[in-house]
């Protein structure tokens, strides 16, 4: 890779442009990663002119120059939110498809990654630059400066919720203790209100399988290794009786999705599963062509299984967790699959009829290197799944690498965050979308639709099993209960004694204040907002939103809000402003002691999340 602007003293404008994150060094890490996921693309240079920046590259023997300018009323090949934008051709190779399909993915890139945070070098004669973002206008950066000690207050809240339950409104951990009997009556409030379409008419069911052969030293999720013999037998017995149970208790509505998630929920035997699903079919009514999800591994995942699943099971979307198949990060990772089972496990799940294979993979875990992420994202690739979700490593305070007191260094941050936008092109070069924040996709249906309910729809969901979460719309957030962070011994004490539930008692104007708060990065439709819950959000949310919009990340253009959250630490800290005040009130209750003014929170908080800034 090649930059024009090497060797040299940068500009005025240029060192504008490197305080700000501006489009001329946007660029600069575009074409970094552009040509990790392509080598046909060579010479990427990028250098800043008066009013406008300039990438010249040659792709595949044709000489391109992409030019983006402050908007103006002139012809644009593109217009973004920042800039307009022109796409100049040279030489013969430029009509080859290889060609016309790399501009294609350069705008789908461009439209993508601009969302109104570009600033462009300072044009001659004009006395001043592009109007900036609004939240990095003076009127908001002094809003910023006043609201200080209010959004490091936030930074704490939102560290705590990201070290232990990050599902708003964490029902785990700000929960109280509540019987079963007022579940269930909060269930049929909740049946009734969607009977008469005062409440979403989305129902999910979430059965949760908490049992692992080994337990990965990364995984956060509810699970343990640690079961005596007969402890998966018992535990499904309950299962069973639990779907027939609460299948009474829906009478009959219909069931929109289904997940089945762990643990490992293929470490079930080919008769527990089969035995689940008939009881689930039976209580239920599930109709036919309701996207059903089943996670598994690849090394308890086999074809006699798979028949199951695709049969008995219905199911529609197979997840194989993956992870990493480098020996090293294996080894260090304590998990222990092959290339073979990987295949055989995609192969058997499209033989079985299995309509979308979803495959899960890491980045930045001890052991793993670029090259290696690399050569398994084309392998996996090469197995022609249709979803791929990479997810960034981070350590919570649960995972057996949280216990032991380990924390993600420096540079395996930065690795990572290398890896998940080397990923995340190069899952854009093989035609997957990311809509909405969801997984990596080659159709909207291979999409997780249980997940995409809960947050824009507010759905209801019913999760059985330990520790399950669930939501009756209006009434729970609830899960089943465990002893501080002993899933082992809970799951002991579940097999002889009644099962324990912590719940929140919520309202309608708690599922506004959810919806917001799951909803600020993406933005959503005034429209929408106003269809589930029949008001706007300012009035929903009014302390909350008058915030971010004296911070400059709110704006309504017509009937959609648009939020300029830079990354995920931004979202983090700046959606709990949005947060309820019963909420508020149980954080206080539960974590207020815990709270410390001379503690870098944002610090801590970043240390956990990727770098997924736009501009990549």
């Amino acid at each position: 890779m090649y930059e024009a602007q090497s060797g040299r003293e940068p500009t005025p404008s240029e060192s504008v442009d490197a305080t700000r994150g501006t489009a001329l060094r946007w660029l600069r890490r575009l074409g970094v990663l552009l040509a990790g996921s392509d080598p046909r693309l060579a010479d990427w240079e990028v250098r800043a002119e008066p009013g406008r920046v300039i990438a010249r590259a040659t792709y595949a023997g044709a000489t391109l120059t992409l030019a983006g300018r402050v908007p103006d009323e002139a012809r644009a090949w593109l217009r973004t939110r920042s800039a307009a934008w022109n796409v100049d051709l040279g030489g013969d190779a430029a009509t080859s498809d290889a060609v016309q399909a790399f501009i294609r993915h350069l705008r789908s890139v461009l439209e993508r990654g601009d969302h109104g945070q570009l600033t462009l070098p300072l044009s001659h004669g004009v006395g001043g630059s592009k109007p900036v973002a609004r939240r990095d206008a003076p009127a908001a950066q002094r809003a910023r400066a006043a609201l200080e000690d209010e959004l490091h207050r936030a930074a704490f809240i939102a560290w705590k919720v990201n070290t232990r339950s990050d599902l708003y409104p964490h029902s785990p951990e700000l929960g109280v203790d509540t019987p079963i009997e007022d579940i269930e009556a909060g269930w049929r409030r909740s049946l009734a209100r969607i009977d008469g379409t005062t409440a979403p008419d989305r129902l999910g069911l979430y059965i949760h399988i908490p049992f692992c052969a080994v337990e990965c030293t990364y995984c956060f999720c509810s699970k343990t290794s640690k079961f005596k013999k007969g402890a998966i037998d018992d535990y499904m017995a309950k299962m069973y009786a639990e779907l027939e149970r609460f299948g009474a208790l829906f009478g009959g509505r219909a069931i929109t999705s289904v997940y089945v998630g762990g643990g490992t929920p293929s470490l079930l035997r080919a008769d527990q599963m089969e035995r689940m699903f008939e009881t689930l079919y039976g209580a239920f009514n599930v109709p036919l062509g309701t996207q059903v999800i089943y996670e598994g591994n690849p090394d308890s995942l086999n074809p006699a299984k798979i028949q199951v699943l695709g049969s008995v099971g219905r199911v529609s979307r197979l997840t194989i967790g993956v992870q990493a198949l480098e020996m090293e990060a294996q080894r260090r990772a304590r998990r222990f699959n092959r290339p073979e089972e990987v295949r055989s496990a995609v192969e058997a799940a499209h033989a079985a009829g299995i309509e979308h294979v979803n495959v899960d993979l890491m980045t930045g875990l001890d052991g793993q290197t670029l090259e290696g992420f690399q050569e398994d994202v084309r392998f996996i690739l090469s197995l022609q799944p249709e979803s791929i979700h990479v997810n960034p490593f981070r350590v919570q305070g649960w995972s057996p690498y949280g216990r032991r007191g380990q924390t993600i260094l420096p540079e395996q941050r930065r690795l990572r965050d290398e890896m998940l936008r080397w990923g995340r092109l190069m899952m854009r070069e093989h035609g997957f979308s990311t809509p909405l924040g969801q997984t990596a996709s080659k159709t909207k249906n291979a999409a997780n639709i249980q997940e995409y309910d809960l947050r824009r729809q507010n759905s209801s969901l019913l999760g059985l099993g330990v520790p399950a979460r669930s939501h009756a719309f209006g009434s729970y957030y609830y899960e089943a209960a465990i002893d501080g962070d002993d899933i082992a011994g809970t799951l002991e004490r579940d097999r002889t004694q009644p099962r324990r539930y912590r719940a929140l008692a919520v309202d309608d104007v708690e599922e506004r204040h959810r919806y917001l708060v799951h909803n600020l990065r993406t933005g959503f439709k005034l429209s929408e907002f106003d269809a589930l819950f029949g008001t706007t959000p300012w009035e929903a949310a009014p302390k909350g939103w008058q915030r971010l919009d004296d911070l400059g990340l709110v704006e309504v253009v017509g009937d959609d809000v648009v939020t300029d959250l830079r990354n995920t630490l931004d979202e983090q800290i700046h959606r709990v402003l949005l947060y309820g005040d019963f909420v508020l009130d149980r954080v206080e209750a539960v974590w207020g002691a815990q709270y410390d003014r001379s503690v870098d929170y944002a610090g801590r908080l970043a240390l956990m999340l990727e770098d997924d800034s736009r501009g990549v």
